[in-house]
């Protein structure tokens, strides 16, 4: 599984490993217990190696911690397979509850990791034309659906020749159908208009990583790259460009305070004559307290224009239960303020040559959160902005993977995505998917395209609610007949065994035999299930 992500990125792969989860799990004869064991060590060994970065780029403590947090959903998720297998409509329940226990775990603990969604695989492999139509948790389902079916066709491998063959061609058919479906009929949105775009890579001075110890060259940087390109601009080497996006953390400080930061912002301005969406580090309401934000710097100057980040990292960016744990870590100290979330915000509205411009915006990895760029593009932006930092994972997996999940989001929302990242990886990606330009290296570089502006909605983003409410709704119904159907067998053997004849109330004795002979029947059917 960790294979079909990147950097290997063996889309193919994804189906394939969730038959052997489900293999494992489901039609063996084991108890529930051994079940979850056997999700336990799936999901942990699949997250430690997905995102064997966390270990070298933070510390190995959290990437353990991670790793076996994320291990307890699949525990849960096997005994789960290991009940809905008794069931007919299993084929559709089990990915049901894939793609729940996917929402569940995006949301808790301390605000959920989405990484590691089937759906975020689907990029360059056959799946990827669903996302437009279903997004990104109907492709997780449907990827799901895949790897079930497959586990029904080789458990079908027992069954006589002619029914197995039957039952074969009818789940090869269910599989089939959706990627099929999407490469016959692509969904493709039309363009409103365009605009000229460049997506600012300062760099980090020195090639460090340390952005708090160099923010003010970082700055420099960034306003020193916006100046050349714009001399290329004037020297007609290339087109003008109607708005700039700088990274997050690009100024570290609030410019709208900090004069030293607003001299360089200001500088960038007058150079390129045209806005700037810059990413910054702002005080919060109380003392210990920060904002991640996008703010949009107009040829005016600073407007009120600003997205917070909606998710911020738990022990990355605040400390959850700080009066307890402030002692438990040197590196906490690294974090001496708590940044607060965001609330749910309409998308920024910049004023360009071209007119009104709605833009959708994300902050690094709230771009792996649903409710962010969906919400946002629902609520009328034109195209999609994410502002990465990404320096402290320098040279690991998770900036690549991090592009990929935004690619995949511009396929699921319809919308041009430009991505601006402090060293990599940037890019400006177009409404299909497809990569119009990224860069190669860490070095400083401004990354220009024409994108188109869209207004219309891909079905993923006008259902994306009822998908997911209708997704945990049949999780939730499959499992609760699931429970109750093995609380009722568990019951009826136990009565058996302490009571043999519980069911007579006092009858006769044909009566008690053909109770016990019921019961005998349903046990032996329990058995052959």
């Amino acid at each position: 599984m960790a294979f079909s992500f990147d950097p290997i990125g063996l889309a193919w792969l994804a189906p394939f490993a969730l038959t052997a989860f489900v293999t494992a799990t489901g039609p063996r004869r084991q108890s529930w217990r051994r079940a979850g064991m056997a999700g336990f060590s799936f999901g942990a060994v699949f997250f430690a190696v997905h995102i064997w970065w966390l270990a070298t780029s933070i510390s190995p403590a959290a990437w353990i911690a991670v790793s076996l947090t994320q291990g307890l959903w699949f525990a849960g998720l096997g005994a789960l397979v290991r009940l809905l297998w008794r069931q007919r409509m299993r084929v559709l329940s089990i990915p049901a509850c894939w793609t729940a226990i996917e929402l569940a775990r995006s949301q808790w603990p301390f605000g959920g990791f989405p990484w590691g969604q089937l759906g975020f695989t689907s990029i360059g492999g056959p799946w990827a034309g669903t996302l437009p139509y279903v997004g990104v948790e109907g492709t997780s389902f449907l990827i799901a659906l895949a790897g079930t079916a497959g586990a029904a066709a080789w458990a079908a491998r027992t069954t006589p020749k002619w029914p197995r063959m039957g039952r074969i061609a009818a789940l090869a058919s269910i599989v089939c159908a959706a990627p099929v479906g999407a490469v016959l009929f692509p969904y493709s949105v039309s363009a409103d208009g365009t605009l000229r775009i460049a997506a600012v890579q300062g760099g980090i001075p020195g090639g460090s990583t340390d952005v708090m110890a160099r923010h003010r060259q970082i700055t420099r940087a960034h306003a020193a790259a916006t100046v050349k390109m714009s001399d290329r601009i004037r020297a007609g080497d290339q087109e003008a460009v109607d708005l700039l996006v700088w990274p997050e953390s690009s100024v570290i400080v609030d410019p709208t305070t900090d004069e030293v930061a607003r001299r360089q912002v200001e500088r960038a301005v007058a150079a390129s004559d045209a806005p700037i969406l810059l990413g910054a580090i702002v005080d919060g309401p109380s003392e210990g307290t920060a904002l991640n934000q996008g703010l949009v710097w107009s040829i005016d100057g600073p407007s009120d224009e600003r997205y917070t980040k909606r998710h911020p990292v738990p022990f990355g960016e605040y400390i959850p239960f700080r009066p307890w744990l402030s002692g438990f870590s040197p590196r906490f100290d690294e974090i001496p303020r708590d940044m607060l979330p965001g609330e749910p915000t309409p998308p920024l509205n910049v004023t360009t040559d071209q007119g009104r411009l709605l833009v959708a915006s994300a902050i690094c990895f709230d771009v792996a959160f649903t409710d962010v760029l969906v919400d946002q593009v629902r609520a009328g932006a034109h195209l999609a902005v994410i502002q990465s930092s990404n320096a402290a994972f320098t040279g690991s997996s998770q900036p690549e993977q991090q592009f990929t999940i935004s690619r995949a989001r511009a396929l699921e929302t319809g919308r041009a995505v430009v991505v601006a990242s402090l060293n990599g990886v940037s890019g400006i990606v177009f409404p299909d998917g497809t990569v119009r330009t990224r860069s190669q290296s860490p070095d400083t570089q401004a990354l220009t395209s024409t994108v188109p502006l869209v207004t219309a909605l891909t079905p993923a983003v006008r259902f994306a609610g009822a998908r997911n409410s209708m997704i945990a709704v049949i999780a939730v119904a499959a499992s609760s007949a699931a429970f109750g159907r093995s609380v009722r067998r568990r019951t009826r053997r136990f009565l058996m065994v302490t009571s043999p004849g519980w069911g007579s109330c006092g009858a006769d004795s044909a009566e008690r035999n053909s109770s016990q002979g019921a019961l005998n029947s349903a046990s032996r059917t329990d058995t052959i299930y």
